[in-house]
């Protein structure tokens, strides 16, 4: 399947109305790659399928974030997804569920930052895959990672 890639925003000149259009692997490392340079600031990305719908209101019908931090030597999926209804609609990556919910920021451009538990955070290997995953499906939810429901919902 041919898809279009989906728009990347992590730098400041992306919320201009200039995202990074992702559409290959080494698009995707790219990403991942830029987000590990930053350590604690700008770590997180958000990513819009361009083949997915819009709500009636205009918007995209999912949301996909990605965090990477090198001196985490980890990462972090959040996939709010319009396929899904109820506690399914909004999933965050599972990595070792054993860990308490300790808090990790992953900061934003804007000087913003999203907030994951510890046990959302997987190996930067699966984070590429996932990405790579949900660009290459036209931005379906990445079935090769495991997925929960945020502790906070």
């Amino acid at each position: 399947m041919k898809t279009r890639g989906a728009e990347a925003y992590y730098r400041s000149e992306h919320d201009a109305g200039n995202p990074h259009v992702l559409r290959t692997p080494d698009d995707v490392d790219d990403v991942i790659d830029f987000l590990l340079q930053g350590d604690q600031g700008e770590c997180a990305a958000e990513l819009i399928a361009l083949d997915r719908p819009l709500t009636s209101a205009g918007l995209p019908d999912h949301v996909f974030i990605i965090g990477a931090r090198r001196d985490r030597n980890a990462g972090v999926l959040l996939s709010g997804d319009g396929d899904y209804e109820g506690p399914d609609a909004n999933m965050m990556s599972a990595g070792n569920l054993d860990l308490d919910n300790d808090v990790v920021l992953y900061q934003r451009n804007d000087g913003g930052s999203y907030e994951f538990p510890i046990s959302a955070e997987i190996p930067i290997d699966k984070l590429r895959g996932a990405v790579k995953e949900f660009v290459a499906s036209g931005g379906k939810r990445p079935r090769s990672i495991e997925w929960h429901v945020p502790f906070y919902m």
